[in-house]
């Protein structure tokens, strides 16, 4: 990426966030532990942001095709196996999917390689599985 496109980036980014709109609506998680975060405010201006381009290059289903081959779903009925429940950042953790994308410890990790973890599509997946830091767990 060029240096230009990264400061027109970075600019419509600033522009952004520092918009009455956003500072109206968005709120940033704050704190050290799960238990400490709180949702607060933009901070009045902010100076400086980055950014950073995310790639989008997977365009079939394979990233999906891993979940069944790493057997942390059914083939037959695509069903996502449960595990003994743990909790990840605060987030809880009962099945191998969730493991599979938050624990890095896991026999599970090794599912999604670093490189389909930077991914747009594997960023979208993560979301519909863990959810936001408020999200309740449902099956």
């Amino acid at each position: 990426v060029d240096d230009q496109a990264t400061r027109v980036a970075e600019s419509f980014v600033l522009q952004l966030l520092n918009s009455k709109a956003a500072a109206e609506e968005l709120r940033v998680l704050s704190g050290g532990s799960a238990k400490q975060r709180q949702w607060s405010k933009l901070p009045a201006a902010l100076e400086r942001v980055q950014v950073r381009r995310v790639p989008a290059t997977m365009t079939t289903m394979s990233l999906f095709d891993q979940v069944t081959d790493a057997k942390l779903a059914s083939t037959a009925t695509g069903v996502i196996k449960k595990c003994a429940e743990d909790v990840c950042d605060g987030v809880p953790v009962a099945d191998l999917l969730r493991r599979a994308i938050l624990m890095e410890d896991s026999m599970e990790w090794s599912t999604f390689s670093e490189d389909d973890r930077d991914e747009l599509l594997f960023r979208l997946l993560k979301h519909m599985v863990v959810g936001g830091a408020l999200c309740q767990y449902e099956d």
